[in-house]
């Protein structure tokens, strides 16, 4: 599943989720935003509106497809949008969904519901996943071309496999280590 440059916003749901999940104190949410791809400015008094997006957010992972597709819809029902073509820093037009001079939780509100609608509306529900590993809550937006992922990373999925080998060896020698 290719994401596009506005496709990105889905995987910024992830860390705002992880954020929250994380109860990052306002020094690691400003660092996390701004290593990698998303320099967000998020001052320290966005801090707890953010950390309360991200924890929005984290019911629409990981659920039942129905469910996950009415808890999506019913955020987009939320959002106060006008999309608009924009041509700032040089790049070429592009959509913009939220108003001239919206603040950035604002910013990122509209941006990551409308990136995790068009990953349900164009590849389904089950795309937003949650780790199944044991004690693991991350989520994850699932870009594998077959749609089968169930871990967050690979370490959650190696762990996961290892104790599974074992349990079924312990148990094909009668329960001895």
């Amino acid at each position: 599943m290719p994401f596009d440059a506005d496709d990105r916003s889905a995987a910024l749901a992830v860390l705002l989720v992880e954020a929250a999940r994380d109860g990052v104190d306002a020094a690691e949410l400003h660092r996390r935003f701004r290593e990698g791809e998303h320099h967000l400015p998020v001052a320290t008094s966005h801090h707890p509106a953010v950390l309360a997006l991200g924890a929005e957010l984290d019911a629409l992972f990981g659920g039942d497809p129905d469910a996950t597709v009415a808890a999506v819809d019913a955020a987009l029902a939320r959002l106060s949008v006008r999309p608009r073509l924009s041509t700032h820093d040089g790049r070429p037009p592009h959509l913009h969904y939220e108003r001239d001079g919206a603040d950035v939780v604002e910013r990122l509100r509209v941006n990551v519901t409308i990136g995790l609608a068009r990953v349900v509306a164009t590849d389904g529900p089950d795309r937003l996943g949650r780790c199944a590993a044991t004690g693991c809550r991350r989520v994850f937006v699932d870009t594998s071309r077959g749609a089968r992922r169930r871990f967050c990373t690979a370490a959650c999925a190696n762990r996961t496999h290892v104790a599974d080998h074992r349990a079924r060896r312990r148990a094909d020698r009668g329960g001895r280590p």
